[in-house]
């Protein structure tokens, strides 16, 4: 497998776990939603770093 062909796995597998904990979101209750959030929100901006740091050119 190319290192381009890793890096975009890793994209999208973050991706793909990201948009589950936006959905689980919903399922909190009010108190929670603001603190999960802001993880989901840092873990959304970790994404790129994460992907292009698992497989550098």
């Amino acid at each position: 497998m190319l290192r381009g062909a890793r890096t975009t796995d890793h994209y999208a597998g973050s991706r793909r776990e990201c948009r589950i904990g936006w959905l689980g979101l919903l399922a909190l209750p009010e108190a929670g939603r603001p603190w999960v959030f802001l993880v989901m929100a840092l873990l959304e901006m970790a994404v790129p770093l994460y992907a292009e740091r698992a497989h550098p050119y």
